[in-house]
């Protein structure tokens, strides 16, 4: 690949960009980024120009004329060009700022640094990412530069300004850059020579469980403004918002129990999404510790996870267990439940969307399958089912078929009217 406009070289193509513009050591150096290992911008840029002077000296010793192209080239090029220069033209030479950066790209880079490990001083984060905002005055300009000059090997001013201020703050804080997935990104502005933070959210995994019935997953807001439910799982996750620094949480759950039914077991996997958190070093003991002190609802942290983690959780859809406590219109032998067992076996069930839920969800068809139902007698009216199924699958209308929708149905196999009377979610997949 040609990266230079009809195969010159880099020495005819750096004389052609310096007769047009003038340009410091940084920014011409990084017009021919790709050439050379482990060389900076600006000591490449001041390898050509040292590189043209002695070619131009060369050809003075040879008594070749070079003094027009010196002319052309001092005052765009400065240093050391510019001794030719003073000693071939005149010793009155204007050297001009340079084109794209007005001479200021090594103090803007120090300021910028400065300017970042002041904001990250105020946070607790263990890596960071450097991010430099598009279309500065500066950018604009180099992008003229390098369509004039017609290369792409070129590296852009953003990139080194990354690069370089990402390199400082390592130094100064000791904390590590990340690209993948950094607890924190610095946004450069060039124009107005500032620094901002962009906190990224914080992931807690863990799970949680309700001892108690009419808890929400989510804060319920009814119609009339008004809390529907005076406890919820999502309440008691904002406890650790004061330890983390940060304003606001969302979560991410693995499924979503009915508010009437209670969440047993092991507990439901949970995320726990923290947005703009301060402090990211967050002991997790006292995270525990202050989202166990409510009697009806415990909150588990395990663990920090990475975003992708969310993921993951939505898409895993474990198998859950349910107990289900049923009210029956006419009385049920030992028989009929035995022989409802051996039915829905591994049955496939046909469920629409449930008419409760028809308000807020459309009319979908779910095929959802039951792997073990256990059932006894708990009066002769009275059946506790304990039920192994498919998650998304709609326990409540398994046992009485919602008039048909959910098809077969406990109810339907029975042919008795079914109530479910009490509901509880003993297990979340097979941890």
């Amino acid at each position: 690949m040609s990266y230079i406009k009809n195969d010159e070289t880099i020495f005819a193509a750096a004389l052609r960009v310096l007769r047009t513009f003038p340009l410091c050591d940084r920014c011409l150096g990084r017009l021919f980024a790709q050439y050379g290992v482990n060389l900076s911008n600006e000591l490449r840029g001041k390898a050509i120009k040292t590189y043209i002077a002695m070619l131009l000296a060369e050809k003075i010793s040879r008594g070749e004329n070079a003094v027009e192209l010196i002319m052309e080239l001092g005052p765009n090029a400065g240093y050391p060009i510019s001794e030719l220069y003073k000693r071939y033209v005149s010793s009155d030479l204007m050297i001009k700022k340079c084109y794209i950066c007005n001479n200021k790209l090594s103090t803007l880079i120090g300021e910028l640094a400065i300017r970042s490990v002041e904001a990250l001083m105020k946070v607790k984060v263990s890596t960071f990412l450097v991010g430099v905002k598009k279309d500065s005055t500066m950018e604009q300009r180099e992008k003229e530069v390098a369509t004039i000059l017609g290369t792409d090997s070129w590296e852009s001013i953003r990139r080194e300004i990354k690069r370089e201020v990402g390199k400082k703050i390592w130094a100064v804080l000791g904390i590590e850059p990340e690209f993948r997935n950094p607890d924190v990104i610095v946004v450069l502005d060039l124009d107005k020579v500032e620094a901002t933070l962009t906190l990224m959210p914080l992931y807690l995994k863990g799970k949680y469980l309700k001892f108690g019935r009419y808890i929400s997953q989510m804060v319920w807001i009814g119609k009339d403004g008004a809390k529907k439910y005076k406890l919820s799982v999502e309440e008691e996750c904002r406890k650790l918002l004061d330890i983390v620094s940060g304003i606001n949480i969302r979560i991410h759950a693995s499924g979503r129990e009915d508010v009437d039914a209670r969440m047993l077991g092991n507990g439901r996997p949970l995320i726990i999404e923290v947005s703009n958190p301060k402090n990211r070093d967050v002991d997790l003991s006292r995270v525990r510790e202050a989202l166990t002190g409510n009697p009806w609802v415990r909150v588990v942290v395990d663990k920090k996870v990475s975003p992708s983690a969310v993921t993951w959780l939505k898409e895993s859809n474990p198998h859950k267990v349910y107990r289900v406590v049923t009210y029956s219109d006419g009385k049920i032998s030992n028989i009929e439940l035995h022989n409802l067992r051996k039915f829905f076996t591994n049955r496939t069930i046909k469920q629409l969307t449930p008419r409760r839920v028809l308000g807020r969800k459309k009319e979908h068809l779910r095929i959802k399958k039951v792997y073990e139902v256990n059932a006894k007698l708990l009066h002769s009216n009275i059946i506790e089912f304990v039920v192994k199924c498919d998650g998304g699958l709609y326990v409540k209308e398994l046992v009485h078929g919602d008039d048909g929708r959910t098809s077969p149905s406990f109810a339907e196999f029975l042919q008795k009217n079914l109530t479910v009377l009490l509901l509880d979610v003993l297990k979340v997949g097979d941890g």
